[in-house]
């Protein structure tokens, strides 16, 4: 698998890739499926994200599910479809239309809205 990169403005086909980095502005038309999926800036998401590890730090908006072992979001966030995770970290500001299941969960919450939260060992702080 490829790995593929943005750095300043920029789109990414939909497809597999072992590593997708953003770096700036970047446009996802469709899904995703990566190894590693990491994000500094602006990321939209037409479709889904399914990856092994993902980290983003600014903004990002996903229009469909997110499906991640390991997620760490700082920043604003949108996802309009469900999360699932195995460990989840969220450190500023999202909204989550769907539900998140995650076995572990850690949210730091500026604001935010969820609908249901599913997990082993779910925290969270205002």
């Amino acid at each position: 698998m490829e790995n593929i990169k943005i750095v300043g403005v920029g789109t990414i086909q939909s497809g597999e890739y072992d590593v997708v980095s953003i770096a700036g502005t970047g446009t996802v038309k469709g899904s995703v499926i990566c190894n590693e999926f990491k994000s500094a800036g602006v990321t939209f998401i037409e479709e889904s994200l399914v990856a092994k590890t993902f980290k983003s730090s600014g903004t990002i908006k996903i229009e469909g599910k997110l499906k991640v072992i390991e997620g760490k979001i700082s920043g604003a966030g949108k996802i309009l479809g469900d999360i699932e995770a195995n460990d989840l970290y969220i450190h500023g500001s999202m909204n989550v239309e769907g539900e998140i299941n995650a076995e572990k969960f850690d949210g730091r919450l500026g604001s935010g809205s969820f609908n249901n939260i599913y997990g082993e060992e779910v925290k969270i702080n205002t």
